[in-house]
């Protein structure tokens, strides 16, 4: 009589679980989402990552202020070595593009930082940055 009463009370565990399962299932399955529920993000609405102005291909920009505003200074290796940079660049590059191989010269200290094919920053002027020293940009260094 005992295994009886453990059989019936296994079986109501066992409908309880399936029937809860199944209610689960179907619940998920069908009820409406709510705004908690992630919801499928359409191409065109996905965000792009931020942008940056770019240089043409041989050649690299500096601009005054940060995130590329300003007068833009556009630089060639065409020009002689050691080139200064114009007044209102001289320890204030605020941002670059680099679409070649180069040279950040500082010639006061005198300190040299290469840069090179894709580089850029739109913060160049913040502390301990290059921009805030640099006065001259060469091919190489």
């Amino acid at each position: 009589m005992a295994w009886a009463r453990w059989q019936g009370i296994t079986a109501i565990i066992g409908a309880v679980i399936t029937l809860g399962g199944a209610g689960f299932f179907l619940y998920d399955r069908f009820a409406v989402p709510s705004e908690a529920t992630p919801q499928p993000v359409s191409p065109g609405a996905v965000p792009q990552p931020d942008t940056h102005p770019q240089c043409a291909v041989g050649s690299i920009c500096l601009w005054p202020q940060g995130k590329f505003g300003g007068n833009v200074w556009i630089w060639s290796p065409g020009k002689k070595s050691g080139d200064r940079l114009p007044v209102y660049l001289r320890d204030h590059v605020g941002s670059f593009d680099a679409r070649i191989d180069g040279c950040f010269v500082d010639s006061e200290r005198p300190e040299r930082r290469p840069t090179y094919i894709g580089d850029w920053s739109e913060k160049y002027t913040d502390i301990n940055r290059f921009g805030r020293r640099m006065d001259g940009i060469a091919p190489k260094c």
